[in-house]
């Protein structure tokens, strides 16, 4: 419960060239009254407490009390307070993670996923180091790669162009076939530079 109460913001100018515009907020104090402001660079996000003493010192000894309040009724209740990985997605994901790291061998698997992330483990290092030159002149050059400088100029500018975007086979149409045929077949060529 927020001990304050939003009253309004005003746009203030930038702070120098390219910097981004600022936000005094103002808030009154629902203990004592007090306007107080600040500056911010959004106008939403978390209040602040009132900045007198005599309301730090409230919230302090309100917090105190809750927390004495708290062991209380655990005491009384004999019971625990809460732990990590009681939960049953806990376990399940802990459970999932033994498996894939006996049974695959995989030990750095990412725990802490967010949205738009790769959830594969990280490549080795030279395994890395080629993925991230695979377009790369220089190398090309030196004779790692199977093209010539031109070609892999012309494949990578094709490629970030989006040249390559609808080439994608769906999974159901490789599974097709009879057993023992090949799950791959051919899609199209695509010829690169003068080779």
């Amino acid at each position: 419960m927020s001990d304050t109460s939003y009253v309004g913001s005003e746009v203030l100018p930038s702070e120098g060239y390219l910097q981004p515009r600022m936000y005094l907020i103002t808030c009154v104090c629902d203990r004592c009254g007090n306007e107080f402001s600040w500056k911010a660079k959004t106008p939403g996000g978390k209040d602040r407490p009132c900045p007198r003493k005599a309301c730090k010192d409230a919230i302090h000894e309100e917090r105190v009390m809750r927390e004495a309040q708290n062991l209380a009724r655990m005491l009384d209740e004999q019971r625990a307070p809460g732990h990590i990985g009681d939960k049953v997605i806990v376990k399940a994901i802990d459970a999932t993670a033994g498996m894939v790291m006996k049974d695959y061998g995989l030990t750095d698997l990412k725990d802490n996923i967010r949205p738009g992330e790769s959830m594969a483990p990280k490549l080795p290092g030279p395994m890395q180091q080629a993925a991230d030159n695979m377009f790369s002149p220089q190398k090309a050059l030196e004779g790692r790669a199977g093209l010539n400088s031109r070609q892999a100029k012309l494949l990578g500018r094709r490629a970030m162009a989006g040249a390559f975007r609808n080439m994608a086979v769906s999974p159901a149409s490789v599974v097709r076939g009879n057993q023992g045929e090949s799950p791959l077949r051919m899609v199209r060529t695509e010829r690169i530079g003068n080779a």
